[in-house]
């Protein structure tokens, strides 16, 4: 099996790079997805990831809805995901488990403490991180 990874899920292709290249600086594998479709399609090809930081107000499907779908995945739905929002607090429906909220905007610093708490510690390469 490779080295952990993070999947980071916006619809907002800047907010996307932005996160994605400052996670890989701080020393994580990450790879993005622009929409829950795409973030299902990576959960579904590849190993899974340790941790899943996601928009919740996207266009097609929800942050909720990508929730939803891992739930009903055995492979997927002990994976921690994060909803990020500019609207706090999140209605969440209830029965669905999601590991933190982040209220945009959010820093690279906080994300990289909550993956921290959520990955593994071989899922940062320290040697690569500017931290």
């Amino acid at each position: 099996m490779g080295r952990p990874w993070i999947l980071f899920v916006e619809d907002d292709p800047d907010t996307l790079d932005v996160f994605v290249q400052a996670l890989s600086e701080a020393g994580f594998l990450a790879k993005g997805a622009p929409s829950v479709a795409a973030a299902l399609l990576l959960l579904r090809d590849e190993a899974p990831p340790c941790a899943v930081i996601c928009d919740v107000m996207m266009p097609s499907a929800s942050g909720i809805d990508l929730v939803v779908a891992m739930e009903a995945d055995t492979r997927l739905k002990s994976i921690p995901v994060t909803l990020v929002s500019g609207l706090l607090p999140i209605a969440v429906p209830a029965g669905i488990r999601v590991a933190a909220m982040l209220s945009k905007p959010f820093s690279i610093e906080a994300i990289v403490e909550l993956l921290g708490q959520q990955c593994p510690p071989e899922a940062r390469d320290i040697d690569k991180s500017l931290a």
